[in-house]
């Protein structure tokens, strides 16, 4: 594979994914006690499925780093800035991520489901929240676990930036460089597809056992957490209830 550009956005993607399978298989192993009478393929679909929704996630990750690769003015293999950028840019997104499966990691263990759009209600008294956190978990011993494995992440970014994308380019012609591109694209449409099914791997496809555990192992927290975004319901408009109150309670015989 000559392509600097193909084979460091392989190397992103496969250093991202692996990270959340390790998280996934993690996850299993803390709370698999949880689990009631479940058959092993039951299991194994839902850590295949659960995989399939890391490729996607890795792939949104790497997104901004495809722009920083593709637009010649700004192309990674020609400016030391851009790449120092990509440098940031994927540490900053994993930091964030990681953040994200503790918070979620917590909130399973606390109520052996998946952080949905509801969690943020836990957040309206930040103050009580934190103390809840503080005392239930050992904060500090997370903070350090967490700090080593992005620094640990960040680090073997770096590394696959100097092996492919920094080095100087080798000669390419156009039959190799469309042969990198098609299968660059549909490795990335694979991913994001997550199936070779008519339809698209959806989150409601964990679903597919009552078990809770079951469901949750097949889900991706960040991707799950974006899709119940949609559920969010609004609080109810007071002044539409006053305005409506007489005729409802003239309806339901209701004294004011």
């Amino acid at each position: 594979m000559r392509s600097r550009r193909l084979r460091y956005l392989l190397g992103v993607v496969g250093l991202t994914w692996l990270l959340f399978v390790l998280f996934r298989i993690v996850f299993f192993y803390i709370f698999k006690n949880t689990v009631a009478d479940v058959s092993s393929a039951d299991i194994t679909r839902a850590f295949w499925m659960g995989v399939r929704f890391d490729l996607r996630l890795s792939i949104l990750i790497s997104l901004p780093l495809l722009i920083l690769t593709m637009v010649p003015v700004i192309n990674m293999g020609r400016s030391s800035r851009t790449r120092l950028a990509g440098k940031w840019i994927y540490g900053i997104l994993i930091i964030s991520t990681v953040v994200f499966y503790a918070a979620d990691f917590g909130h399973f263990s606390y109520l052996q489901q998946r952080v949905d759009i509801t969690a943020l209600s836990l957040l309206e008294n930040p103050a009580i929240a934190l103390n809840m956190v503080w005392e239930s978990y050992p904060v500090v011993w997370f903070v350090l676990l967490l700090g080593i494995i992005c620094l640990s992440w960040i680090k073997i970014y770096n590394k696959i930036v100097s092996a492919t994308i920094a080095k100087p380019p080798k000669y390419s012609n156009k039959s190799h460089k469309t042969i990198g591109v098609i299968f660059g694209g549909l490795i990335y449409l694979f991913s994001i597809w997550g199936t070779f099914a008519q339809y698209a791997l959806f989150w409601s496809d964990a679903f597919f056992n009552r078990d809770p555990f079951v469901s949750a192992l097949a889900l991706n927290p960040v991707l799950y957490f974006y899709d119940t975004t949609t559920f969010s319901e609004a609080d109810y408009d007071e002044e539409q209830v006053r305005k409506y109150y007489p005729l409802i309670a003239a309806w339901l015989g209701v004294d004011d």
